[in-house]
């Protein structure tokens, strides 16, 4: 009687990445066998995500041609990302062609920022656009040295429509004799709620925090004054 003690195979499993992010693929492969069953179930050979963060040893048992089985294990760690960075302040209002200001996060140590308008990353923290009225959403992530990223940080960013600038009344040029009278200028608002706001030539208000003002026509010369309209709603200023 004849009797042949086969080897048992040499079985290898491999990871193609022992150290990944959270939300990343890897993929666990066996060898020196014939078939492989991998414990926790995966497939061999195919990517997938892992769920748990933290250390996970993947085993897998290769049979060869002749039944005869053997094992090998891999290693996986999954890293838990960053917390999402603070934007500073968490969101803007603006007027209609208001100047803006550059957004601003903090980031943890030695972590990088990204910026993205949507889905499209830029290349730095970006100056929002107030040409156009509406709500628009700005986001930024950080990422760690090992290139894990966070979620992002949403910061809504709210551009006031346009005021329109209010209408002269009487006229917007007086004209008078000197010593010829005190007038009180005027003007009319396209909204009932909205106020008038005058400011003198030099850009300061008027009496009274930008009230109706009376020049005198006791000093001869042009004496230039502006009015805006300002929204009771949103305290935006029109054009004057």
């Amino acid at each position: 009687i004849d009797i042949t003690v086969n080897d048992l195979p040499d079985v290898t499993a491999d990871a193609s990445d022992d150290l990944i992010c959270l939300g990343d693929e890897v993929t666990v492969t066996g060898g020196g066998a014939e078939t492989y069953v991998w414990d926790p179930l995966v497939d061999d050979g195919v990517a997938f995500t892992p769920v748990d963060i933290g250390a996970t040893t993947y085993t897998v048992t290769g049979t060869d041609i002749n039944g005869c089985q053997n094992n090998a294990t891999a290693t996986v760690t999954v890293l838990a990302p960053p917390t999402p960075p603070t934007a500073t302040p968490s969101s803007y209002v603006y007027c209609f062609e208001e100047s803006a200001d550059v957004l601003t996060a903090s980031a943890n140590a030695n972590h990088v920022l990204t910026w993205y308008n949507g889905s499209t990353a830029l290349s730095g923290a970006p100056t929002p656009s107030t040409s156009t009225a509406g709500t628009f959403t700005y986001s930024v992530t950080q990422t760690d040295p090992q290139g894990c990223e966070s979620a992002k940080t949403d910061i809504p960013i709210i551009v006031h429509p346009e005021v329109d600038p209010p209408t002269a009344s009487p006229a917007n040029t007086y004209e008078y004799c000197q010593f010829d009278q005190t007038f009180t200028l005027n003007a009319n608002t396209t909204s009932p709620v909205n106020n008038l706001v005058f400011y003198n030539s030099d850009g300061t208000k008027t009496v009274g925090n930008g009230a109706p003002p009376t020049p005198s026509s006791s000093n001869p010369g042009t004496t230039q004054y502006y009015v805006v309209q300002l929204s009771s709603s949103t305290g935006c200023e029109s054009d004057p």
